[in-house]
């Protein structure tokens, strides 16, 4: 419950720091499904998502279909993204850029910066690793000292009379 408050305080973090986005054209950048373009879109931004996974694009495009959005959705590489010069109002990404090389990530920002129109805001979400390296190396010293693996976690809460989430 504690990581998925997290979550979702972050999420809101980075989409309240794009600003009034209603009427806005904006880029989901590694956007996967699209769960960022759609809030976004409900938000009254009109949005493209691109992701480099097809088969996200292709549950991005059903899920868009079922809710009766208008999103679009792009297959292909960050790093030459899909788009005009100077289009985008603003461009977001989420989750993505932790798992790139720093090459990847100039060109990838050259990119942004070539799409997005003067004046345009950009906001990149990664998770703090720091806090994850540091959490992850308690929960294993916790699951030790229990007489517990460090490798596998595996939660199980409903009939765990000893569980400190009953019933979760």
């Amino acid at each position: 419950w504690v990581r998925n408050y997290q979550e979702l305080y972050t999420r809101d973090v980075a989409l309240t720091a794009l600003g009034y986005i209603a009427g806005l054209k904006g880029l989901d950048i590694g956007g996967g499904a699209g769960d960022y373009s759609i809030v976004l879109t409900l938000a009254g931004a009109n949005m493209v998502c691109q992701d480099i996974d097809g088969g996200a694009i292709t549950e991005g495009r059903k899920n868009n279909e079922r809710l009766g959005l208008d999103i679009g959705f792009r297959e292909g590489d960050a790093q030459s993204l899909l788009a005009d010069d100077e289009f985008f109002d603003f461009c977001i990404s989420n989750d993505f850029f932790e798992h790139i090389t720093t090459e990847q990530k100039r060109r990838i920002i050259g990119e942004i910066y070539r799409v997005l129109k003067p004046g345009g805001v950009v906001v990149i979400k990664t998770p703090n690793l720091t806090y994850l390296r540091l959490s992850i190396a308690l929960k294993r010293i916790v699951a030790l000292l229990r007489g517990k693996s460090p490798r596998i976690h595996i939660a199980h809460t409903r009939n765990n009379p000893d569980s400190e989430h009953h019933g979760l």
